[in-house]
């Protein structure tokens, strides 16, 4: 994994500052907890049927944030920390992948997860920045997303242009389970 040459600092909307670094082992409680209080506040969640429901539970246990903090894939995994408390509020995760459509190298945004009291305030948009910037450096053109309910505008004011409407989410295809996402596309 590429490392992040150094934590940056960034002031968000409302001027609460937080700080982006590389994910540590003794993260994935807190990058867990949070994960999951979002899904179980999130509209998108609760259309999920059960299965699915408990894929994304168990994807982002302690265990779950800790393999795919790991995977010998992953180009940045980065989080952002709330400079006044030290919680972690942010979870940013981008691996080596193929391009659905054309078969050529991208970087894969797998996982961005923005604490519910700190949405709206740039975070989000950092995290990107941040994970886009790293795979800019290790040389990729482009950066692709999978997005679900509001996702897909959040990743469209970045910038990402849809370039499949009904894909399916491959992880949880694996499972025997039908979930359809948009896949989004933008160059670096």
């Amino acid at each position: 994994m590429q490392e992040l040459r150094e934590p940056g600092t960034v002031t968000l909307h409302d001027g609460r500052k937080v700080v982006v670094r590389d994910i540590a082992p003794g993260d994935c409680s807190a990058v867990s907890a949070m994960v999951i209080d979002n899904f179980r506040h999130a509209g998108n969640f609760d259309r999920l049927d059960d299965a699915a429901r408990r894929a994304y539970v168990q994807a982002n246990s302690i265990e779950g944030v800790r393999e795919a903090s790991a995977h010998p894939d992953n180009i940045a995994c980065l989080v952002a920390v709330d400079v006044d408390t030290g919680s972690i509020v942010g979870y940013r995760l981008v691996r080596r992948g193929v391009h659905r459509l054309d078969g050529h190298a991208v970087a894969e945004g797998k996982r961005l997860h923005v604490a519910r009291s700190f949405t709206g305030q740039g975070l989000g948009t950092a995290l990107v920045d941040f994970s886009a910037q790293i795979a800019r450096r290790c040389g990729y053109p482009r950066m692709t997303a999978q997005a679900s309910g509001n996702s897909r505008q959040f990743f469209e004011k970045l910038g990402f242009r849809c370039v499949l409407e009904q894909a399916q989410n491959d992880v949880l295809k694996q499972r025997s389970i039908e979930s359809l996402i948009a896949y989004l596309e933008k160059p670096l």
